[in-house]
């Protein structure tokens, strides 16, 4: 790799940007520096007008020319110097546009003279819809046709809407669940909202004296609890991730927090809706985490929200007394 010396301290840099940046260890600028060491003679003037010009940075240097009005004129404009014919003219002009082609337009049968690459079959909008309202039994045109090249991607659709976790289209049973499940939690909350753990947002904990942030209505009730209690001496997020099997496939899965307390060791704690626990995924993550957790020397604890009702109440039992 081609490394530039200092020419004052002779310190090698990296490239032309590090020099730049160097130069300030001598009390001088990046313009001063190339005055001293790499300007050449007439340099800094323009070539038109004689005039100075500004300087850009190391590696261009100063502008060759004061304005653009200069470089357009005198010197600079290669085609006032060079004497072209119209040949040489014609040549460079065909050039410049490529190879091209001529077609018929489909419509009005008109010659087009296009570029190789473009695509192109009329001559203008006009001819494209014309002969588009001619030829609507043409299958390249006809609206049937178009929708069975796009069935498979309107089939997906639809298979992700009827998904009973996805979308509004959900069918009977998937509806009969959710159901279920909002009664449960209204019975063991004892609260009319009912999708209380879809909540989210950012919880300043005084304990921590930092803030947390919390993915469910459940979490938040849990970190008030936790500032009340007074064995509880922090918690947090939970750093680490927990490898379990499903399906044949190995999978990772992240807690909810760590809570440390000055009487009994940690423990990692995941809060989950009571209706969600008894899923086949949700108790392997629970007996992955309960191994792994152990070699740890933590504990596992599941908190739902019929937990949170007893502690609730409990704490604003105490309170009272």
């Amino acid at each position: 790799m081609k490394t530039i010396k200092c020419k004052i301290c002779k310190r090698k840099c990296k490239n032309l940007m590090s020099l730049s940046k160097h130069v300030v260890v001598h009390d001088m600028t990046s313009q001063s520096y190339y005055d001293k060491f790499k300007r050449k003679i007439n340099e800094g003037f323009c070539l038109n007008c004689k005039r100075p010009t500004l300087f850009r940075n190391f590696r261009f240097g100063y502008n060759k020319t004061c304005s653009y009005k200069c470089k357009m004129t005198g010197k600079l404009n290669h085609r006032s110097d060079v004497e072209m014919s119209k040949e040489t003219r014609q040549k460079i002009s065909e050039g410049n546009k490529g190879e091209h082609k001529i077609i018929k337009c489909l419509n009005c049968q008109k010659e087009i003279d296009i570029p190789v690459k473009r695509k192109r079959k009329y001559c203008s909008h006009s001819c494209a819809t014309s002969y588009r309202n001619k030829y609507e039994d043409n299958p390249m045109f006809n609206k049937k046709s178009r929708l069975k090249n796009g069935r498979s991607q309107r089939k997906r659709l639809k298979d992700k809407q009827n998904h009973p976790m996805y979308g509004k289209y959900h069918s009977i049973k998937a509806r009969e669940k959710q159901s279920h499940a909002a009664a449960i939690r209204v019975l063991t909350s004892g609260k009319q909202n009912i999708w209380d753990h879809c909540q989210f947002g950012i919880f300043y904990s005084i304990k921590n004296k930092t803030n947390i942030r919390y993915d469910s209505g459940f979490e938040l009730k849990f970190y008030k609890m936790l500032e009340q209690m007074i064995n509880i001496t922090k918690y947090k997020r939970c750093d680490f991730s927990i490898r379990y099997k499903h399906n044949d496939q190995y999978r990772k899965y992240i807690p909810d927090l760590i809570v440390s307390s000055w009487c009994y060791p940690d423990e990692v704690v995941e809060i989950k809706p009571l209706c969600y626990v008894k899923n086949e995924i949700n108790v392997l993550k629970a007996n992955a985490a309960r191994r792994q957790v152990r070699k740890r020397n933590m504990s596992y604890k599941i908190w739902t929200e019929k937990n949170l009702a007893l502690t609730n109440k409990l704490l604003t039992h105490r309170k009272n007394y």
